[in-house]
């Protein structure tokens, strides 16, 4: 089935409902991920249909965990995939710490210090996009120091003390 040519979801399909059919709950769960893990590998994603066929399916997870080897294998599967998604969160964040950072150099330099202080203690794009659209708006430098002022830090790694020191230093 999931030999050249098995990927195509005519080939696939009939196999999982078929045995979603016999109600072997095992067996349907070892096809399914097998399935999976082939369209990962090859396409580096599986299909839209195989993900709702999965909703419709009653499969055993515990499956998984009786199988040493297979667990091993989707815990390293799901760190990786973990460690890519925080690697595009970094760099996300990265981005638009620089855009903005750039936009204060560029329009206000007396805020830039301050700017990259709170830049550096944002942990979220979301907030950083919101501050530097702001500052594009910004007609003076009176109102881009009241963003700066009122830029709500996101919370971080570090200790609460850290963020009260933050506050305090404006």
């Amino acid at each position: 089935m999931l030999d050249i040519g098995g990927l195509k979801r005519e080939a696939l399909e009939p196999v999982l409902d078929q045995l979603n059919q016999l109600e072997d709950k095992h067996l349907v769960t070892a096809t399914y991920l097998m399935a999976t893990l082939a369209y990962m590998h090859y396409q580096k994603e599986a299909p839209e249909w195989l993900i709702i066929k999965e909703e419709l399916m009653e499969l055993d997870y515990q499956l998984i965990k009786d199988i040493p080897m297979l667990d091993k294998f989707v815990k390293r599967e799901v760190k990786e995939a973990a460690e890519k998604a925080a690697e595009k969160a970094a760099e996300k964040l990265m981005r638009w710490r620089e855009s903005l950072l750039r936009l204060v150099k560029n329009r206000f330099p007396a805020l830039l210090i301050r700017a990259r202080t709170k830049a550096s203690h944002t942990q979220s794009p979301d907030v950083l996009q919101e501050v530097l659209d702001n500052l594009m708006l910004a007609n003076s430098l009176e109102e881009a120091q009241q963003i700066v002022q009122n830029w709500p830090v996101s919370p971080t790694k570090e200790s609460a003390d850290d963020q009260q020191e933050l506050i305090d230093s404006e």
